[in-house]
Parts: structure tokens; C-alpha cells; sequence
């Protein structure tokens, strides 16, 4: 009963901050016409699926700083940096939340919504996750164990404790967002 007070609570606050202005505030390069429209895209993306903003357009800004034409050396690409193998999951699962207007990746001939199937692996991490950081790590890492998260040390460059330290910079950003509404 308490989680889903808290859930509640979490959306109210989304629902009432704009992500994308928020984000604009505390970093100007997020400003700009290009970033801040592909904002407003991943956020209406987001609330439509009923993922909550504020924390999609963290992740968003956190894996591209919202370039839609990012693409990482590891081939994953887009404004949520999804992989082929999101796409094909995303795919498996009969697309939801496609939309025309986003922009389309081709994976094994068939097309991609790169920004639904982003939102979707969030909503997927989220749901398993019990906080931010923990999703954000698993989106990022593709798992991030507990036994070895314990055990992450500064300066370990392993790719589970690198993927910890990045979600938390997403949690924090999702921090700093919504503490921008409660002034």
C-alpha cells in the first residue's frame, strides 16, 4: 500500500513539472532548439506510455544529452541510446507506444520507433528496479548485480561499477529536476 502512495505521489510531482523546462535550468545546453524539442518529444513519448518524464528525460539527457544523432562505438544510438537487440525486445513485445513521428531505426528489416523502445526498456528497468539509480544502472549495464555493485570501489573501471556511478548521476539529475518544482 505504501509503494503505491509513493507512486502516486511520484506521478503528481511529474505531472506537475515541465522536464524539459526544469532541464533547460540547469543546463543550458539543453536549451537549444534541436535538444530541447527532441526533450519535448521523449517527454510526451514518456507520458503517453505512462512512464514518468522527469525520470526518461534524465536518462535521456544522461545517455546523449538529448542528440538524437548520437551513437555510441558499441552501435547503440538515438536520444536513449537503444541497441538492436531493444529494438528486436521491443518489437517482440508488439511495438507499444509506436508513433510516426519519431524517428525510425531499421533492425532486421523491419522498423524501429527508437524512442518508444527506449521508454519502454525504461518502463521495464523501473518497474524491476527499486530506485533510480538501480533502473538507470540496469538500462545502462544490462544488470548490475548487488554483489558486485558492494564491491565497487573509486577508481574500478569494471563495467558494472562504471554503469553504477553513471546511474548515479541520472538519479541525481532526476533530483535536481524535481526539486526545481517544489520552489
Amino acid at each position: 500500500m505504501a509503494v503505491t502512495h509513493a507512486f502516486i505521489a511520484a506521478a503528481t510531482v511529474a505531472q506537475a513539472l515541465d522536464p524539459c523546462a526544469a532541464l533547460a535550468t540547469l543546463h543550458e545546453l539543453a536549451a537549444e532548439p534541436a535538444r530541447a524539442a527532441k526533450c519535448r518529444e521523449v517527454a510526451d513519448a514518456a507520458e503517453a506510455m505512462g512512464a514518468d518524464p522527469v525520470e526518461v528525460v534524465a536518462l535521456a539527457w544522461g545517455e546523449s544529452k538529448l542528440n538524437a544523432d548520437a551513437v555510441s562505438p558499441t552501435g547503440v544510438g538515438g536520444a536513449l541510446q537503444v541497441s538492436g537487440v531493444g529494438c528486436l525486445a521491443w518489437m517482440r513485445a508488439g511495438s507499444p507506444g509506436a508513433y510516426a513521428g519519431h524517428p525510425v531505426r531499421v533492425v532486421d528489416g523491419k522498423p524501429c520507433d527508437v524512442v518508444a523502445a527506449g521508454v519502454w526498456q525504461w518502463m521495464r528497468r523501473r518497474a524491476k528496479a527499486a530506485d533510480v539509480r538501480g533502473a538507470a544502472c540496469a538500462y545502462n549495464a544490462g544488470a548490475c548485480p548487488r554483489s558486485v555493485v558492494s564491491r565497487c570501489a573509486p577508481g574500478d573501471s569494471s563495467r558494472v561499477c562504471r554503469g553504477w556511478r553513471w546511474a548515479g548521476t541520472v538519479a541525481v539529475m532526476v533530483d535536481r529536476m524535481r526539486a526545481l518544482s517544489l520552489r
